[in-house]
């Protein structure tokens, strides 16, 4: 097995709205995508995998060599926001989810790779 800090760097990143409102506010509606940990999985064993929730984790950057996220239209924003800071660092970002697939010339816009459909397939 390669050595931990010689794989490569994969952060899978779950953005939260931060104008939470009603049912996202009850901390029992929190659920982790369910795509990301199939990602994790898909992925060759040469990368180590690192996913932040923000439902559960504060984000702050943190070192990758590709960063993937995931969005609905209500957290697409703060997806894009978070898709900027490593845009600045020059780290390749992938998009996924339900928003970017049916509007992926605006996700194009924030990241180099939109992926469309369900993880799984």
């Amino acid at each position: 097995m390669t050595d931990v800090f010689q794989r490569k760097r994969l952060l899978l990143i779950n953005p939260v709205n931060p104008e939470r409102r009603g049912f996202s506010l009850d901390r029992s509606s929190r659920y982790p995508p369910i795509g990301l940990a199939i990602i994790a999985a898909l992925t060759p064993p040469d990368w180590y995998i690192r996913i932040v929730d923000e439902n559960f984790t504060s984000f702050r950057f943190r070192e990758a060599d590709l960063v993937t996220l995931t969005a609905f239209t209500s957290n697409v924003a703060r997806a894009y926001e978070i898709a900027a800071v490593y845009r600045e660092k020059g780290i390749p970002r992938v998009i996924g989810g339900i928003h970017d697939s049916m509007m992926p010339e605006d996700a194009g816009r924030f990241v180099d790779t939109v992926v469309i459909g369900e993880a799984e397939s």
